[in-house]
């Protein structure tokens, strides 16, 4: 049996791997280009950065400014994070802070701070060049994007910039700038979201840039028990009840699914639909605002302030009063247990509203159709959903 290494050890561990592009490119290439980052000899230049690996896969770009940079962009926030990672970047962070940036083995870059880079724009937006900033090189999917953490030379938090870097993420992070832009007029005194700043384009890329979170957020204690999200059905708009078939958010959908995505499921998708019109159409429905991804990775609460909520990139002013929830259920199951599709679909909607139960298995199709149309690979996930909504629907509508 193997024994698992020290906290201090991994974290050494991780420092010293290069990384192996040609197998792991994705993220790491996508943020190089972004950041026009240059292979960079000296260890003391303005606006560095280092890539961190473990098992030769890049996992997290950290500014070698300052120590201070250095060190909070491992320990910022670190209590949103899983006890595994927080302990890795924990013992990093402290590492960076006593000045081990520049003893660290691992691949060494210059970031492009020149006119009409990424870097000159956010020194504009931002009113002040005293910034760097730190990337998380998380799981290489269609919905994937980089999001900049930026930070003073001191290591305090400045701002977060999320970056749509194709067609489809690009509409994503279009409609969080849009999103933001409504909860922040709404003025809640229930949820805190990120402040909206900043919406920009640069070279075909869309960017948001928000205000840090509170200070003291802190990680939902249980996954399991995600809070209510009804204090987002009042943010901005009023609840109204409609007629399912006649409804914007549905009619949306459906042409969506149609539309299909020159898959083998399009024909089977496009039955569902019609099947959960015909049973549905004049069922009378309550809408709202949702969140759109109400999950345990995007909450968090501060004792300060209260329920913290992000990642607004998928929510919608009129969808179903419900659907948040069983989404939401339908994640876990799915993304923290590890179930299937076909099991997740199942779990999440017992003794849910049979409307809701039909039209969330479709809500997911028109997600993986809408990232297919974009040109996004279709992952084991993607296909998986598709080839198990047709029967989802049907049993919901059982």
């Amino acid at each position: 049996m193997t024994t698992p290494a020290s906290p201090a050890n991994r974290a050494k561990k991780e420092t010293e791997e290069v990384v192996d592009h040609a197998q792991f490119g994705g993220c790491i290439d996508v943020v190089v280009d972004l950041l026009g980052m240059r292979p960079q000899p000296s260890r003391s230049a303005a606006h560095s950065a280092l890539v961190i690996s473990w098992d030769r896969r890049p996992r997290f770009v950290i500014p070698t400014d300052t120590a201070a940079a250095a060190a909070a962009s491992c320990l910022a926030y670190n209590r949103l994070r899983d006890r595994r990672t927080r302990l890795q970047r924990g013992v990093l962070g402290v590492a960076l802070r006593a000045g081990a940036a520049r003893v660290l083995r691992g691949e060494r870059y210059e970031i492009d701070t020149s006119e009409g880079s990424v870097m000159a724009l956010l020194f504009e937006l931002l009113g002040r060049d005293d910034i760097c900033v730190a990337v998380g090189l998380g799981n290489f999917d269609t919905v994937w994007k980089p999001t900049l953490q930026v930070m003073s030379l001191d290591g305090r938090p400045v701002a977060y910039v999320k970056v749509g870097w194709t067609p489809f993420t690009r509409t994503l992070v279009d409609n969080e700038a849009e999103t933001l832009r409504a909860v922040e007029a709404a003025g809640s005194t229930e949820l805190v979201a990120p402040g909206f700043l900043h919406h920009s384009i640069w070279r075909e890329r869309t960017l948001v840039v928000v205000s840090p979170l509170p200070g003291d957020v802190r990680r939902i204690a249980d996954d399991a028990q995600v809070p209510s999200p009804a204090v987002v059905r009042g943010l901005g708009v009023v609840p109204t009840t409609t007629a399912f078939g006649s409804s914007s958010w549905w009619q949306r959908l459906a042409a969506s699914v149609r539309k299909g995505a020159g898959h083998g499921s399009d024909a089977a998708l496009a039955a569902a639909v019609a099947m959960v019109e015909d049973r549905f159409g004049d069922t009378e429905m309550q809408t709202a605002r949702c969140h759109g991804d109400w999950t345990p990775w995007n909450l968090a609460t501060s004792p300060t302030r209260g329920l913290v909520a992000w990642d607004w990139e998928y929510s919608e002013p009129d969808a179903p009063v419900g659907l948040d929830e069983l989404h939401s259920r339908f994640q876990v199951i799915r993304l923290l247990e590890g179930g299937s599709a076909a099991a997740a679909f199942a779990a999440s909607s017992v003794g849910v509203d049979r409307l809701i139960a039909a039209v969330q298995p479709l809500m997911v199709a028109g997600r993986v159709q809408a990232a297919l149309r974009a040109g996004c690979a279709l992952d084991e996930g993607g296909a998986e959903s598709l080839r198990d909504v047709p029967a989802a629907v049907e049993a919901a509508l059982r």
